[in-house]
């Protein structure tokens, strides 16, 4: 019962990372994009005024830093779930 619990606030805690490295990308996005490019942020890539290039390349970028956000935050909770089931495993055979 207690290692479904563990999964449960693992899942929990990597879910809360997921949003987190999401707010950080839509954060750090906007601040690439004007020192790479020079040009003012795009709030609406959808806006028709915004040239069809720039809304692409704004969207790879998004898509890239949340990316990687995600697969850190998912390594990490590799790594943590992997330590503690091998101390799960050490207090278990003494």
């Amino acid at each position: 019962m207690a290692g479904r619990s563990n999964e449960l606030a693992g899942q929990a805690v990597q879910m809360i990372g997921w949003v987190a490295a999401a707010a950080l990308a839509r954060k750090l996005v906007p601040i690439v994009w004007v020192a790479a490019t020079g040009k003012p942020d795009i709030d609406d890539p959808a806006d028709p005024d915004v040239d069809t290039r720039d809304a692409i390349v704004y969207a790879v970028l998004t898509a890239v830093a949340v990316s990687v956000g995600r697969t850190l935050v998912n390594r990490q909770a590799t790594a943590l779930k992997q330590r503690g089931s091998t101390a799960t495993k050490a207090v278990a055979s003494t």
